[in-house]
C-alpha cells in the first residue's frame, strides 16, 4: 500500500504529535540494556494509546492483520511437518536434510506446544478486546524505527495495521532475543503487560509466541522454496544458527 494511501492516517496521527520521518532507519546503540528496553516499551505503550480507535473512511482503512500471525504459524507447522515426513520416507539427500531429520520433530513439537499455549490463554478473548478497542500496531517497534525525542517519531510508517497490541511487543522481544541473549525477556514481558494494563492471558500469549521457533521455520521455508542463492553448506549453517537463535523457551 502506497504512502499516498496512508496520507489520511498520517494526518490522524500527526494531530496526536506523532511524526513520520520517512527515512530508512534511526541510528541505535549496538547493546540494548534493560533500561533502554523499558524506555522503548514506554514509548510503544504511549504510541498504542494515542493511535487506537482510528476508524478510517469510505476510501481508506488500515490493513487488518488480527489473527494472521497465529494462523500462518499453524499452516507453517502442517507444511513443514509434512516435509519432514516426506524426507523420512524418501531419505535425506544432503547434510541439511540429514540435520533436519535429526532435529525437526523436536522443533515441530515446540511449535505445536506454543500454539496449544496460545489457545489456553483465551486467545479469542484477546482478539475480541483488540477489535473492540480498535488497537493498531506499528509492526516494527524496535529502536531503529520508533523513538521519542520531543515527540514520537517513526522512521517508516508503511506497516501500520489493525492488530492485537501484543504483536508489537512480540516483534520487539524476538529481535532482542536474537541480539541480546543475556537480557531479561521475562522481566520485560511483565513490564509491558503492566504498563499496557494487560492480564495474565496476554502475558502467557506473549511467552508462547516468542517461544515459537520462528528462525527454524524460516530456514526450512527458505530451503523448500530455494529463496536464497545459498549452497547446501550455507543452508546447513543457517539451520544450525536458527537452533541457537530459537534456543530460549518461555513456556
Amino acid at each position: 500500500m502506497s504512502l499516498f494511501c496512508y496520507s489520511e492516517f498520517y494526518d490522524y496521527i500527526y494531530k496526536k504529535d506523532i511524526i513520520i520521518i520517512n527515512c530508512n532507519s534511526f541510528n541505535v546503540k549496538k547493546k540494548i540494556t534493560m533500561k533502554d528496553a523499558k524506555r522503548q516499551l514506554d514509548i510503544l505503550c504511549e504510541l498504542h494509546e494515542k493511535i487506537k480507535g482510528y476508524e478510517g473512511s469510505a476510501g481508506f482503512t488500515l490493513p487488518n492483520n488480527i489473527g494472521k500471525l497465529v494462523e500462518n504459524c499453524k499452516v507453517e507447522i502442517k507444511k513443514n511437518n509434512r516435509f519432514i515426513r516426506y524426507l523420512e520416507n524418501q531419505g535425506a539427500n544432503n547434510g541439511f536434510e540429514t540435520l533436519l531429520l535429526k532435529i525437526g520433530d523436536e522443533h515441530i513439537s515446540r511449535a505445536e506446544k506454543s500454539i496449544e499455549c496460545i489457545y489456553k490463554s483465551n486467545y479469542m478473548d484477546i482478539i475480541y478486546r483488540s477489535m473492540k478497542s480498535g488497537e493498531i500496531c506499528v509492526v516494527n517497534s524496535s529502536e531503529d524505527n520508533l523513538r521519542k525525542v520531543e515527540k514520537i517519531e517513526i522512521a517508516k510508517g508503511k506497516k501500520f495495521c489493525y492488530e492485537i497490541l501484543e504483536i508489537d511487543a512480540i516483534n520487539y522481544f524476538n529481535k532482542l532475543k536474537r541480539k541480546n541473549s543475556d537480557i531479561d525477556i521475562e522481566g520485560l514481558i511483565d513490564y509491558f503487560c503492566t504498563i499496557e494494563g494487560l492480564d495474565e492471558n496476554s502475558n502467557n500469549f506473549i511467552r508462547a509466541m516468542i517461544s515459537y521457533p520462528f528462525e527454524f521455520m524460516k530456514c526450512v521455508n527458505r530451503y523448500k522454496r530455494s529463496k536464497k542463492p545459498w549452497t547446501l553448506e550455507k543452508y546447513e549453517e543457517k539451520l544450525l544458527k536458527s537452533i541457537e537463535k530459537d534456543s530460549q523457551s518461555y513456556i
